[in-house]
């Protein structure tokens, strides 16, 4: 059980670093394709499997030691304090670059990476910081 302010602070560090790992993995998807090294491809999926499901078991305890009840679900709403203005922004932004590279079919692999990476990462940080608010 988390009993205090700072181990909640750590807990969330912790949380946040398990989504950034998972959401870092999309930059090493070229050096490892499926077709020719399925062995580090398979490494590479178990890297992003296991931060992603161990940034929301950790999201859960976080969420389970700071509620007191919950109404809904406040994933869908945005904006909601300082640091959520920032995530939820990254988010809108990425997602139009997501759907703008993919529309104008532009084929820079390394912006087309920054682009999802950012994209799944403030989509994950946007929902533990909704449903900690």
């Amino acid at each position: 059980m988390v009993r205090s302010m700072n181990d909640k602070s750590k807990l969330f560090l912790l949380c946040t670093v398990c989504f950034f790992i998972s959401s870092l993995t999309v930059f090493f998807i070229p050096a490892f394709p499926r077709d020719s090294n399925v062995t580090g491809a398979n490494i590479l999926a178990g890297i992003f499997w296991i931060f992603l499901i161990g940034g929301i078991a950790l999201a859960v305890i976080l969420l389970k030691n700071t509620k007191k009840s919950t109404k809904g679900l406040n994933v869908f709403r945005f904006f909601k304090s300082k640091p959520a203005i920032i995530t939820d922004t990254i988010l809108v932004i990425s997602a139009a670059a997501f759907v703008l590279l993919n529309v104008l079919d532009v084929r820079s692999e390394i912006l087309q990476e920054i682009t999802v990476f950012l994209l799944l990462f403030s989509i994950e940080m946007h929902c533990v910081l909704n449903l900690l608010d």
